[in-house]
């Protein structure tokens, strides 16, 4: 009997196989027939879903920054009955702590695909902004309810988290804007100082130094 046709397992089989070509050999240097050739889907089925290899990269992406803001969502379901500034510094610890640490991150084709996609401008610009879309809301409502309880003084929530997003996840993000240790400990310090200017001092002494040990253990494992 004919295997019945899975749209979804089509769809997952096509990102996986990009995937792991992107992460290998780069988003530009990886062909349509390399895909089918590795994901065993005919060149027709994957144009019925994707229009392009950017399209299949923006959905990468996409699903990755969504994978992202369901991780961070669990993560705050198990820290109910905090202020909201409490709940933020938290939240930012878990992140450092596990962006290094937890399985959920430890993929190698995403770890590498990442660094791949970090390499490109095009494709920077493209995961900031599904970051903003897809991830900084949930940061602005922690941030509403710092407000609401008068753990969080500030008036531009919004702006706030929009701003953690894009300086934590990229300015202090050695791949993109390469730098030594202490020159990222500055920048860390920096973005600190400003959060606590706006009201919205949810970045800790104890962030800065596991954001700089990350850093430090990166490059010793790059050097190993």
């Amino acid at each position: 009997m004919p295997r019945r046709y899975n749209s979804q397992e089509t769809v997952e089989m096509i990102l996986s196989a990009s995937m792991k070509l992107f992460s290998e050999k780069g988003f530009d240097k990886t062909s349509m027939q390399e895909i089918v050739d590795e994901s065993g889907v005919s060149k027709g089925s994957i144009f019925h879903h994707f229009n392009s290899k950017e399209e299949i990269l923006t959905t990468v992406i996409v699903n990755q920054a969504k994978a992202q803001d369901q991780i961070i969502h669990t993560w705050l379901d198990e820290i109910e009955g905090m202020t909201g500034k409490e709940k933020m510094i938290a939240l930012l610890d878990k992140v450092f702590k596990d962006t290094h640490t937890d399985a959920s991150f430890e993929d190698m084709d995403t770890d590498a695909l990442n660094v791949q996609i970090l390499r490109s401008p095009q494709m920077i610009l493209a995961i900031m902004q599904e970051s903003l879309k897809i991830v900084a809301p949930t940061y602005t409502k922690i941030f509403k309810e710092g407000m609401e309880d008068g753990s969080i003084t500030t008036t531009l929530p919004d702006q706030c988290a929009e701003a953690l997003v894009l300086l934590m996840n990229y300015w202090c993000n050695s791949i993109i804007f390469e730098c030594d240790v202490e020159h990222l400990a500055k920048r860390m310090l920096l973005v600190q100082q400003m959060m606590k200017q706006l009201g919205a001092d949810v970045i800790t002494d104890k962030h800065v130094s596991q954001l700089t040990k990350i850093f430090e253990s990166l490059n010793n494992e790059k050097k190993s």
